[in-house]
């Protein structure tokens, strides 16, 4: 395992070997301007403890908690290299931290940078690369970034059983002798580099076959029924060779390390106490709304409070898990036990196929999650057996997902 990591990271990095040198260049111009950054866009997502939505969002989450002593929530990382001549200074920004404060004679946006200290000046006549990525406070605290990450290649180790944060990155060049007004801040776009999954679970209902009946999710989790079933921990590069062996500064790769073995269990969520044995889930006849069964279904989505046994890591994001964005095989379920059922009648949901997405975004037959999108599994408990439906969509267009009946 350990050198299919070590070959994972040579071929991310091998482009900027051949791309540039480490010598400090001799001659580009010093300008007056200072180096200022702002984030301009965000992949929105509902607005939850780990999930960024919009910028609002994303300033909260960066706003320090106190500037006296200076303490960071979260903060954005940047590097950043400079190219001059074909020679290359690298790590003339090295994972400095961008937050969202005041700063005298700072930028006025309020994102700001190298807190007490001054900010770097532009040299013209060479091209700047910029890499960023957030959340940069929990990803350096647990020693999850890769030593060869740059403003070449960003590569992080990440564990989703363990790590429920939304992860987002943005690269962005500047040729100095160019770009229209170095005086204003260089704006970033985050994106996002992980998928993540919902399940709803509801009693099925239709005009032609009504179940009436309420019940409560208490427990759930996901097993892989193969030992080579959805990964759960590997490592994110940013910044990679492509297909052709041509360096791609904005090619996200995921290199799987760990997947659970088979029928072993994880993401679990329990609730072991209360009244209401946890999430409630039923439907009702109201008069006058017969046409109108999203009126009347109601849903329990799984993961989506607190419990009072385990899975409280999962229980934070609405209902959403993040992922590792790869392939589906087909061989991994959602398994879950209600309060009238018991512990012992557990219901085991096959996680179809299809995802509705591949490497190019929305495709009806296509098999991968990918970055950035969301997928909703809706199960609906019939009479006799169990359905199962899913939507998606890009974390910034909640209402354009569309259906696909397994």
């Amino acid at each position: 395992m350990e050198m299919k990591f070590r070959t994972f990271i040579y071929c991310l990095v091998l482009g900027a070997v051949v791309l540039s040198s480490c010598s400090k260049p001799d001659g580009p111009v010093p300008g007056d301007g200072k180096m200022t950054f702002s984030v301009t866009e965000v992949d929105g997502m509902n607005p939850t403890r780990a999930m960024i939505e919009d910028i609002a969002t994303l300033q909260t989450a960066c706003t320090p908690s106190s500037l006296t002593p200076f303490t960071l929530q979260e903060s954005i990382g940047i590097w950043a290299d400079f190219d001059y001549m074909g020679s290359t200074t690298k790590n003339l920004l090295s994972n400095v931290e961008l937050a969202y404060y005041d700063k005298e004679a700072g930028n006025a946006e309020g994102w700001n940078y190298n807190y007490g200290t001054d900010e770097e000046y532009w040299q013209l006549g060479g091209v700047y690369r910029f890499r960023g990525y957030y959340p940069q406070q929990y990803l350096r605290n647990n020693d999850m970034i890769m030593s060869t990450s740059s403003a070449t290649t960003f590569v992080v180790d990440y564990n989703t059983l363990t790590t429920q944060e939304d992860l987002m990155v943005s690269y962005q060049e500047v040729d100095t002798k160019t770009w229209p007004d170095l005086s204003k801040p260089i704006s970033f776009q985050m994106h996002h580099a992980l998928a993540a999954m919902q399940f709803r679970i509801q009693f099925k209902y239709s005009e032609t076959d009504k179940y009436f009946d309420e019940d409560a999710l208490t427990a759930c989790w996901m097993t892989n029924t193969t030992n080579d079933g959805l990964g759960c921990v590997g490592l994110f590069g940013y910044g990679a060779l492509d297909e052709g062996g041509n360096y791609d500064a904005e090619k996200m790769v995921w290199k799987s390390s760990f997947s659970p073995f088979k029928d072993e269990t994880f993401y679990k969520w329990e609730y072991t106490g209360g009244t209401d044995g946890g999430l409630k889930f039923w439907n009702e006849d109201i008069a006058g709304v017969d046409n109108a069964p999203n009126q009347e279904v109601h849903q329990a989505v799984a993961y989506s409070v607190a419990p009072t046994g385990s899975g409280s890591l999962y229980s934070g994001n609405s209902g959403w898990i993040f992922v590792m964005p790869q392939k589906s095989e087909g061989d991994v379920q959602f398994c879950f036990t209600t309060k009238k059922g018991g512990a012992d009648n557990i219901y085991h949901v096959t996680i179809p196929l299809v995802t509705g997405t591949d490497a190019n975004g929305p495709n009806p037959t296509g098999r991968e999650w990918i970055p950035g999108y969301r997928y909703t599994y809706t199960i609906s408990i019939t009479k006799t057996n169990l359905d199962v439906m899913i939507s998606i969509a890009p974390w910034n267009k909640y209402d354009s997902s569309f259906d696909i009946p397994i």
